[in-house]
């Protein structure tokens, strides 16, 4: 998805890191999300 691998993007260049780990928090909230 074109979200999660901006989100990838985002952690890898290290930025928002709080914004992309709420974000990550609410995703793994979510069984029908897979995250790898």
């Amino acid at each position: 998805m074109e979200v999660i691998g901006a989100i990838k993007e985002s952690l890898l260049k290290g930025s928002n890191s709080a914004l992309i780990k709420c974000i990550m928090q609410l995703l793994r909230k979510e069984e029908n999300w897979s995250i790898e």
